[in-house]
């Protein structure tokens, strides 16, 4: 009772139980954890003098909102990395897994373009096989970078040859 005994000392105002419970009630119904709480109805009017403490109590849940809002924002950014970053380990080992493959392919092949004279008729599909095997190879490269957090390297690509290439293929 001291300090309502103080501010109505100060005020000349008195303070009720009533106003006491109302302003408990409000602190009270504060919810940490859920924006938007139904508050109860405060009837202080501005020379009241629990109003500045009521508004004060608003004002702090109203940055309480905002906070709130922002860390489920943040929390759902950080669910989206984590699974981008899950998709990247993932590229990762399929990319190392299908270059191993790659590199048996692109090996046979030349192999086998050792071991044909050029007027064989398999020696231009095994140059095909080559050329294919080291378009994948690219591509495996590509999903290396991705998944290893590097900075990728920017570099000019032979359109006529990529054309060239995609239309052998069809």
């Amino acid at each position: 009772s001291k300090p309502r005994d103080a501010i109505e000392k100060k005020t000349k105002l008195s303070v009720t139980d009533e106003d006491v419970e109302k302003l408990l009630a409000l602190m009270g119904d504060l919810n940490w954890e859920f924006k938007d709480f139904q508050k109860p109805d405060l009837d202080f009017t501005r020379d009241h003098p629990l109003y500045y403490i009521s508004q004060s109590i608003n004002l702090i849940k109203e940055e309480l909102d905002e906070l709130l809002t922002q860390r489920k924002d943040l929390q759902e950014q950080l669910y989206q990395s984590q699974k981008i970053e899950s998709v990247g380990r993932l590229a990762g080992g399929v990319a190392h897994d299908f270059n191993n493959i790659l590199s048996i392919i692109i090996g046979n092949a030349d192999l086998g373009l050792v071991d044909l004279p050029e007027t064989h008729p398999a020696y231009k599909n095994l140059e095909v096989i080559k050329s294919a095997g080291g378009r994948g190879s690219s591509i495996v490269k590509q999903l290396l970078n991705f998944s290893r957090k590097s900075v990728p390297e920017i570099k000019p690509v032979n359109a006529v040859e990529t054309l060239n290439d995609a239309i052998d293929f069809i």
